[in-house]
């Protein structure tokens, strides 16, 4: 649609009452980016070192694939679970928290996984608790957005938000070899 001096007039007048972002607004478009940095950089290790580890814990290819394969059964279940709980209650932050700190204990808890069945039940119960976490925390940024709208507050800039995800995972894979290196073997 061609541009034209009513329309150039309305532009203007509507950026001259949108509000400024406080500082407070730009605190919570951090604190929002470090949470989407922090989410998507577990991706960024587990996604190149995860078959590496089923590897070096005895399992042959045949295994790595079941233990592969049977992940995105639990992460689809987890995910409608979670997201349909925290949407009815209102409860995304709430459990985030839950999952993203059920997603450490079982990290942890894969430590003392040895052979094929401790680490293919080890594995489905970090994807279930890992899974949801991405999409509850978009829940919270999402939230966090509706806020500031319904307050009349400047709009939040979920492009900038989101984007460290995709930077957190680019960089941690990226950083993955020379750390892997660096490691020495055991």
């Amino acid at each position: 649609m061609p541009t034209t001096a009513s329309n150039q007039l309305t532009d203007a007048a509507q950026q001259a009452d949108a509000p400024v972002a406080s500082s407070e607004d730009r605190r919570e478009e951090l604190q929002l980016s470090a949470l989407t940095l922090s989410t998507y950089a577990v991706v960024g290790v587990q996604l190149p070192f995860f078959p590496l580890w089923l590897a070096a814990r005895g399992l042959d290819a045949d295994a790595i694939g079941l233990v592969v394969g049977a992940q995105p059964l639990f992460r689809m279940f987890s995910t409608l679970i979670a997201t349909r709980w925290a949407d009815r209650h209102g409860s995304h932050s709430r459990m985030l928290t839950l999952f993203a700190l059920a997603a450490g204990l079982a990290y942890g808890a894969m430590g003392f996984a040895y052979g094929l069945a401790a680490i293919l039940c080890g594995a489905c119960l970090l994807s279930f608790m890992q899974a949801p976490v991405t999409i509850l925390a978009d829940g919270v940024i999402l939230g966090a957005a509706r806020r500031r709208r319904n307050a009349g507050r400047p709009p939040l800039h979920y492009s900038f938000v989101r984007g460290w995800g995709s930077v957190s995972i680019l960089v941690v894979m990226l950083a993955r070899g020379p750390v892997a290196r660096a490691i020495p073997n055991s």
